[in-house]
């Protein structure tokens, strides 16, 4: 099932959600865990404000983006649910900032 909201009011609740971690100029690995809720809940206020006729769950990392000379870093994520696939249903979304990436999971689940 496709998202019950539309792609691009999601891509806005995301980008609206992480802009302030996308606009730091470097990583600070002690506040990763503050920015990271932050953005969480950003991310679920938005989302409940546009429809409560579903359960949302949403994951965040943050990953650092590192200098061009340096060696690349390597991610890897996996997600696996068991729901009902007319109803329910999942994405990601990635937003860039000069210092680090946000990749956000998105979960919906019909009530």
């Amino acid at each position: 099932m496709s998202c019950p909201l539309n792609s691009t009011t999601l891509e806005e609740i995301c980008k609206e959600a992480s802009k302030p971690v996308l606009e730091a100029t470097e990583y600070d690995g002690e506040k990763s865990a503050e920015m990271n809720q932050a953005v969480i809940y950003g991310v679920l206020n938005a989302l409940n404000k546009k429809t409560q006729s579903y359960k949302w769950v949403v994951s965040s990392t943050l990953v650092q983006k590192l200098p061009d000379d340096h060696p690349s870093r390597g991610v890897h994520a996996a997600h696996a649910a068991c729901w009902n696939v007319e109803k329910d249903g999942m994405t990601t979304i990635k937003e860039s900032g000069q210092a680090i990436d946000v990749i956000l999971s998105i979960m919906w689940i019909s009530i």
